[in-house]
C-alpha cells in the first residue's frame, strides 16, 4: 500500500469515527441546571477565580464559548462527590 493510500484509508476512518460522534444526540440539559462561574463558586465556597482556573485545567466540565461559560449543576455536583477539585 502506498503512503497516499494510507493516508486516504486513514481519513476514511477519521471521517466515519466523526460521524458517529455527531450521530449521538446531545446531552439533555434541564432548565436551571446551568449555573455560572461566579454561582458555582458562591455554591463550592471558593472565589470565581478559582473556578475559571479549574475550568481552563479542565477539573471542571463547562459549557458554551469562552466568555459565556456555564458549569453543569452535574459537573458541580459531582466535583463535591469526589471531595477533590
Amino acid at each position: 500500500m502506498t503512503p497516499a493510500e494510507r493516508v486516504l484509508r486513514a481519513l476514511d476512518e477519521l471521517r466515519e469515527a466523526m460521524a458517529a460522534v455527531l450521530a449521538q444526540p446531545p446531552e439533555p440539559v434541564e432548565p436551571g441546571a446551568l449555573m455560572t462561574l461566579t454561582a458555582a463558586a458562591r455554591t463550592l465556597g471558593v472565589s470565581r477565580s478559582t473556578v475559571t482556573r479549574w475550568a481552563d485545567d479542565g477539573r471542571l466540565r463547562t459549557v458554551g464559548g469562552h466568555r459565556s461559560r456555564r458549569v453543569p449543576r452535574a459537573a458541580l455536583d459531582a466535583l463535591v462527590a469526589t471531595g477533590r477539585p
